[in-house]
């Protein structure tokens, strides 16, 4: 296949995809990004974006020098494309091995950006009238487009011609919620407005929704749903959500059932949506409230008087602390006190014993000096002891 500005794009059996541009080559494999080695069909578009089909590695685009892949994972109902092409309206539409898909280009810009969690894209098989759901490929063209824009598709069963300007989408499916069991019992949820703040009800001019109640403790609960659709219910993919719970939408693909276990006490809002093969939604869905009660230690009334004793507990026995520090310090002054006392009452003593003994000494030393016969030196002594003895009393 070559391009608008002379580059030929060769796509082998095995050995991946090759680029030739004025005898310098490109090989594109495994290690540069492609699934697979297998190339079916390529196409490129008017903004030059290269759309590579492989055998068994899903759909791949090659744009600004980067690829990126897409396959059953993202939405894709095989992973092997033979024949693509593009519509009037930038539709994208491939051949495999499962029926034809109409994808919207945009949409696969969304998936590459994180924007969008996966693709719906719309599925035409045996249900529309094919004979076989198996495209042909490994030669170019496998198929073609005419100037009134009509897509010719090669199966092993013949020729399937469809004109996009004419597709009929088939209505949303209706969701419906058929079971709910807690525990593996199956409960009936009752009509009305949901008990415990649900967000929904007569007062907001909204339609009254069912809900449930269960018991406390840890409980496993499945949700059990379908989806009516009377063109094609196996294509049927499905949304939920516990809002409450989950941070955004699960997708569930074609499982109708989800499973929750050990939900916290609390309301809670599970709804599940459905889209048809086409890609159409319905948004309204079907819808539970949910409360799971809480136990009797888990009621704020519960922790608001455990809270409440706690801090009496808390206060109480930081008072019995301080009033034993208190008592302790008084006892310690206490005992100071005394000490002191008796201290003075020792030094009082000392004073009185010396201050008698110091009196007597004088009283000998003066009598003694008065005596006839005493030496003038021992004399001059006694005057000097006395002078002392003075003194200190």
């Amino acid at each position: 296949m070559f391009d608008p500005d002379g580059v030929l794009w060769v796509g082998t059996e095995g050995d991946g995809l090759y680029r030739f541009d004025e005898g310098a080559h490109v090989r594109y494999e495994k290690l540069s990004g492609l699934p697979s080695g297998w190339i079916r069909t390529l196409y490129l578009d008017a903004d030059g974006t290269l759309w590579i089909g492989t055998a068994g590695g899903g759909l791949s685009r090659l744009k600004d020098e980067q690829i990126a892949t897409f396959t059953m994972r993202d939405g894709l109902p095989d992973n092997t494309i033979s024949q693509i092409f593009e519509d009037d309206d930038g539709n994208l539409w491939l051949g495999g091995n499962r029926g034809i898909v109409r994808i919207k280009k945009h949409d696969l810009d969304d998936l590459v950006a994180h924007r969008i969690p996966a693709i719906y894209p719309q599925v035409y098989g045996r249900a529309d009238g094919m004979l076989s759901e198996e495209c042909t490929g490994g030669f170019s063209p496998a198929g073609l487009k005419t100037k009134a824009g009509l897509l010719w598709f090669s199966t092993i069963k013949g020729i399937v011609v469809i004109d996009p300007h004419h597709t009929v989408s088939s209505p949303a499916p209706v969701v419906i919620l058929e079971q709910t069991l807690v525990d593996g019992v199956l409960e009936f949820p009752v009509p009305g407005q949901a008990r415990g703040g649900a967000k929904a009800g007569p007062e907001r001019g909204e339609t009254p929704m069912e809900s449930l109640s269960v018991a406390p403790g840890k409980h496993t609960l499945e949700f059990r749903y379908t989806g009516l659709s009377f063109d094609a219910p196996d294509r049927v993919r499905f949304r939920y959500r516990l809002e409450g719970l989950d941070q955004g939408w699960f997708e569930a693909g074609t499982r109708r059932a989800a499973l929750y276990s050990s939900i916290p006490p609390g309301t809670y809002h599970f709804q599940v949506i459905a889209c048809n093969g086409d890609g159409i939604w319905n948004e309204d869905g079907a819808s539970l409230w949910l409360t799971v009660r809480r136990h009797f230690w888990q009621t704020w009334w519960f922790i608001g008087v455990l809270a409440l004793v706690t801090v009496t507990m808390v206060a109480g026995g930081v008072r019995v602390v301080e009033k034993r520090r208190l008592q302790q310090h008084l006892k310690r002054l206490e005992q100071e006190r005394v000490l002191e006392r008796e201290r003075t009452r020792i030094a009082q003593d000392l004073h009185d014993i010396m201050g008698a003994k110091l009196c007597r000494i004088s009283f000998l030393s003066e009598h003694a000096r008065r005596c006839d016969g005493v030496p003038v030196e021992l004399q001059e002594e006694m005057c000097a002891c006395l002078l002392y003895t003075s003194r200190c009393v």
